[in-house]
């Protein structure tokens, strides 16, 4: 029980990580397309 406990933490982590990673990459994109 602790351990599902723990792995579920470090997904939600994880996932944040990711999802932070992929709004930091749209942002790029959408100013290179600007700037074009």
């Amino acid at each position: 029980m602790d351990f599902c406990m723990d792995t579920d933490e470090i997904d939600v982590d994880r996932y944040k990580d990711y999802k932070s990673r992929i709004i930091r990459i749209r942002k790029m994109l959408i100013a290179l397309l600007k700037s074009n």
